[in-house]
């Protein structure tokens, strides 16, 4: 199998929203550069995606909001998409370029667990790949009934009993 890292939608909006705060930011970024050193060492194909949302000032195409974040952006040519669709796959030719490469297994990570990495782990399993999800490498926002580490535990579980595996980053091996 040939592998692949999709880092998604790690922009400066969650992290820089004095009303909106993610999960457990530090660790999540902690965690998803080191997945992403590690695969640039076995060279592994990483790629990246934004989402940019023009209904949404913090996500509009020239904000802040959505350049990525210090460390975990792409460098020496590798591949970055910009979507404006819940999963990686939609309005981008991400899947016609896995195939041409022959990359058959993915490993996700990013945010939103609950939206972005969800729908991309469902649409990616759809579409035939095996796929890791790092399990400490995504996160999400809390809402007036869950707490957002309820929602990742959450996803976690469901994600890892059908769709794919789920394990810490520490332990993906590229």
């Amino acid at each position: 199998m040939t592998k692949a890292l999709l880092v998604i939608d790690v922009q400066k909006a969650p992290f820089i929203s004095e009303r909106f705060q993610v999960y457990k930011p530090n660790e999540t970024l902690d965690n998803i550069r080191l997945l992403i050193k590690n695969a640039r060492s076995a060279g592994v194909e990483v790629i990246f995606f934004r989402h940019i949302d023009n209904r949404f000032p913090h996500l509009s195409e020239n904000s802040e909001g959505v350049e990525f974040v210090e460390g975990i952006a792409p460098e020496n040519g590798e591949k970055s998409y910009s979507k404006d669709v819940i999963s990686c796959f939609g309005g981008t030719n991400v899947h016609e370029y896995l195939q041409s490469k022959g990359i058959d297994e993915l490993v996700i990570c990013g945010i939103q667990t609950d939206f972005c990495v969800d729908t991309s782990v469902k649409v990616g399993v759809d579409l035939g790949y095996k796929i890791i999800v790092a399990s400490d490498a995504h996160t999400t926002f809390e809402t007036k009934t869950i707490a957002a580490k309820d929602i990742i535990a959450h996803y976690n579980k469901v994600l890892g009993v059908v769709f794919c595996k789920v394990m810490p980053s520490a332990e993906i091996k590229f």
